[in-house]
């Protein structure tokens, strides 16, 4: 599912979000959405990195772990704005694209 995490109508052991913020990160969301409500642990990753582990009851946020670096509590947007300030500091530029090394390998007959 594209855009942010919604369980409307939803009922899945394991569902997928993702999505892009207004600074470009793109999110992926993996979680559990239980008679129409998010239920259990969210996975909150930008760029494949695990940035906060929150845990829902009956669509409420009971507590979230975070990951970026120092900062020990809080609620989930509190640590996502802390990822983002984050990433501003380390000059990350989501839309460039990195050099890659290529290797050409040629078969002679």
């Amino acid at each position: 599912m594209n855009g942010p995490v919604s369980c409307e109508e939803l009922h899945v052991r394991t569902a997928t979000w993702h999505f892009m913020d207004n600074q470009g990160l793109q999110y992926d969301i993996v979680g559990r959405c239980v008679k129409g409500r998010k239920h259990g642990n969210f996975d909150f990753l930008v760029n494949g990195q695990l940035v906060a582990r929150t845990k829902y009851t009956r669509d409420a946020e009971v507590k979230t772990k975070c990951y970026v670096k120092d900062v020990k509590a809080g609620n989930l947007d509190h640590c996502l704005t802390a990822n983002n300030a984050a990433m501003k500091q380390s000059n990350y530029r989501p839309n460039q694209a990195k050099p890659q090394n290529v290797d050409i390998w040629v078969q002679q007959n």
